[in-house]
């Protein structure tokens, strides 16, 4: 399977937020969206950073009295990887377990296509398994 066929089975919208916000709107937005990082967009419409549920913990745990007056772009990441649409699941467990990070956004010449977390890819080779697992009992039942 590749990126670009699990993205298709994800739901939902790529949640964005832009790099001059705070980053208490950004707790907000993600608490509200029930998601774990969203992709640091400006107003040219380029993704240029991330920011996620780990870089809040570490901003925290010495400034959280200033989450609302610092912005988004002060602490995100903003030298990104990416997949493409053709990059194997594998692949990409790869590159995030190597890098040590749980998001990997996805993008076709230069455009951002689709956010996969860590948890989308274990689920969809979890089903993948269940899917071949099934097909060996069958066979080897008739």
């Amino acid at each position: 399977m590749t990126l670009k066929e699990l993205l298709n089975k994800k739901t939902g919208a790529l949640e964005t937020i832009d790099p001059s916000k705070s980053l208490l709107a950004a707790v907000q937005k993600m608490c509200d969206l029930k998601v774990g990082a969203l992709l640091a967009q400006n107003a040219s419409g380029d993704i240029v950073g991330i920011i996620t549920e780990r870089d809040m913990l570490r901003f925290c745990a010495n400034r959280s009295a200033e989450l609302a007056t610092t912005l988004v772009e002060e602490i995100m990441t903003s030298h990104l990887l990416f997949g493409t649409p053709s990059t194997s699941l594998d692949d990409a467990l790869t590159i995030m377990s190597d890098k040590r990070f749980r998001h990997l956004p996805v993008a076709e010449n230069g455009k951002v296509t689709g956010l996969v977390s860590i948890g989308d890819l274990v689920k969809a080779k979890l089903d993948e398994a269940a899917f071949e697992a099934k097909n060996l009992r069958d066979y080897i039942a008739q």
